[in-house]
């Protein structure tokens, strides 16, 4: 039952680390619009946070809790990526607790036995309260930072809030039940399972990410239920994960890429016009006219030569120009008038690329061809109204 009450604290802590961090993002462009007032601000804010907090717990610590920067000095807990303190919280232990003897075999992070912390009731509550406030803070600090224009990922946070909210959690628990419960440290590797699932919804991920940390399988069903129950909560919260709400904020949506998806299942012969008009190459302005008169629902005209090849195309722009040119209409031809490079496309091609040519020509029709080389003939016309309704039919038939 402690692996499903931590998989809903993970849930939730997930939810509240990715609302704040664009609500953090929103407040700063807001108020804070000039990148010297987000630096002096929100960096000031940052940088006092980390260097008031206490460097080490208050109990004997080993030195996995330091990280050292780039002039060999220990970072501050709040400072980097947090990653000498998530190896501090895998490896805490209960002395008191003989249930989790073998603790050294689960935690296989670091075979190292120095790493281990073995703590009695009252070092653990010391433990306790230099631990939590971390899960609280190092979201906080993450926010502030990168929506104050700087640089990082929410990956190695999500590690960070993981491992600190789930070693408080098993701490707690192994001061008030420790016959029922297994080690603070365990509940720190399930922690950052659980919390990567809900910021990300990527439940199977962080499953296999965190068992291939631990390269133990007994740690693998603890961590299927927390890691599940929190990305449900996390969903059920808020449908988007903390990548996805990125792209969803500059009005991109994953579900676009799947509506244009179904086109590639629908063929061009499926949706072109098998009768359709031409015009020859030596026609002149007033048969095209006439032709384009008797076929009002084709608005473009395919121009064939001596040998019925496709040579160009008459769009309705081109036919209004040659209408509104002083030369005699007699005297212009198809030739004259025509776009000689056309686009065409084949039976056998889908919906999607037909919409990528349709965009690349400007043109409200594409004559559909079949054959290669001087085979080639045109056996149909495919109008981008036609291909707009068969969008629509497939999008009511998938809703």
């Amino acid at each position: 039952p402690s692996y499903f009450l931590l998989g809903l604290a993970c849930g939730l802590a997930a939810v509240l680390f990715t609302k704040l961090l664009y609500w953090t993002e929103d407040f700063s462009a807001k108020w804070l619009p000039s990148w010297w007032s987000r630096a002096l601000v929100l960096g000031g804010i940052v940088g006092i946070a980390g260097a008031a907090y206490p460097m080490l717990p208050p109990v004997s610590s080993p030195a996995a809790t330091e990280e050292i920067d780039n002039f060999g000095h220990p970072s501050p807990p709040l400072f980097g990526v947090g990653y000498g303190i998530v190896d501090h919280a895998l490896h805490l232990e209960n002395k008191d607790n003989p249930s989790i003897s073998d603790s050294a075999e689960v935690n296989k992070l670091d075979e190292n036995a120095k790493k281990v912390v073995l703590l009695d009731p009252s070092q653990m509550l010391m433990e306790l309260w230099w631990l939590l406030p971390l899960a609280f803070l190092k979201p906080i600090m993450t926010s502030i930072t990168l929506g104050g224009g700087g640089s990082g990922g929410i990956f190695a946070p999500s590690l960070f809030m993981g491992a600190t909210l789930g070693a408080s959690f098993g701490l707690i628990l192994n001061v008030l039940i420790p016959e029922y419960v297994a080690n603070p440290g365990v509940y720190a590797i399930v922690g950052m399972g659980a919390v990567v699932a809900g910021t990300t919804h990527g439940t199977m991920s962080a499953i296999l990410i965190v068992y291939e940390m631990t390269n133990d399988y007994r740690i693998i069903l603890p961590i299927m239920v927390a890691a599940g129950l929190a990305g449900v909560v996390a969903r059920f919260i808020d449908p988007e994960s903390i990548y996805l709400k990125k792209l969803s904020r500059r009005k991109e949506w994953i579900a676009r890429g799947q509506d244009m998806h179904t086109l590639e299942h629908v063929m061009v012969r499926d949706v072109m016009v098998r009768h359709f008009p031409t015009v020859g190459h030596n026609d002149n302005l007033p048969e095209i006219i006439r032709v384009a008169q008797e076929n009002s629902h084709i608005e473009s005209l395919p121009v064939m030569d001596d040998e019925g090849q496709l040579v160009g195309i008459i769009r309705p722009a081109d036919l209004h120009r040659a209408v509104d040119s002083d030369i005699p209409p007699q005297l212009i031809n198809a030739d004259d008038i025509a776009l000689m490079s056309p686009f065409a496309i084949a039976t056998n091609a889908n919906l999607l690329e037909a919409i990528r040519d349709f965009g690349a020509a400007d043109i409200e029709a594409l004559p559909v061809e079949s054959g290669t080389g001087s085979s080639r003939r045109v056996v149909g016309m495919l109008l981008r109204s036609d291909v707009m309704r068969r969008y629509r039919e497939e999008m009511l038939r998938h809703r």
